[in-house]
């Protein structure tokens, strides 16, 4: 009996060849796919801050400090003649006295010179002479409105990243409470010039 010499079908063969690398790529595009659209879900996820809050961040944040900022003292002086001010002031604390919930609104007072404290953060607190100095030192009340003139519903703190204790210059329109005796102001623009640690 004569073995037959079984000769392979080498076109089927290359097609299945072919088939099969084709899926394999088929594949691997798929899971590229997958991977990137998921890549891009979590992204979006991620970034679910309001994009107004950029456009506003845009609108009021200066890149550079405005030239010769006054102190509050000397706004208050001058802004019966001009209302238009620039100054420099510190975001008064605690949190819950500095801010307006919800509101992009808060308060600064003048920038005392370096007292005796030694570097302790609470000494204000506890020292009867420096709690008396800072309760007579200017004060403004600082307001970001929108173009009806209503306060932007959006916390400071949120909008501009800043907390009590933070230096920041105020760029704005001004009058003067003589009753509160306190500067009232609509800002265009706020510097950080430093930030609490």
């Amino acid at each position: 009996m004569t073995a037959r010499n079984v000769q392979p079908d080498c076109g089927r063969a290359a097609s299945c060849a072919v088939a099969c690398h084709e899926s394999c790529r088929g594949r691997r595009w798929f899971a590229a796919m997958v991977f990137l659209l998921a890549a891009s879900t979590l992204w979006t996820g991620c970034s679910s801050e309001d994009p107004q809050l950029q456009v506003l961040r845009d609108r009021f944040l200066l890149d550079a400090e405005p030239e010769r900022p006054t102190t509050i003292a000397e706004a208050k002086a001058a802004v019966a003649t001009n209302a238009r001010v620039v100054f420099a002031g510190r975001i008064t604390g605690p949190e819950h006295e500095a801010f307006a919930p919800g509101e992009a609104s808060f308060s600064v007072t003048e920038i005392l010179p370096e007292g005796h404290d030694h570097g302790d953060a609470d000494h204000a607190d506890n020292c009867p002479f420096c709690r008396r100095k800072a309760a007579q030192v200017p004060r403004a009340a600082v307001q970001f409105v929108d173009e009806t003139g209503e306060t932007l519903a959006v916390d400071s703190r949120k909008l501009f990243n800043v907390t009590a204790g933070d230096t920041v210059v105020i760029l704005g329109r001004a009058e003067l409470s003589a009753e509160l005796d306190l500067l009232l102001v609509t800002a265009e623009g706020i510097y950080v010039r430093s930030r609490q640690p």
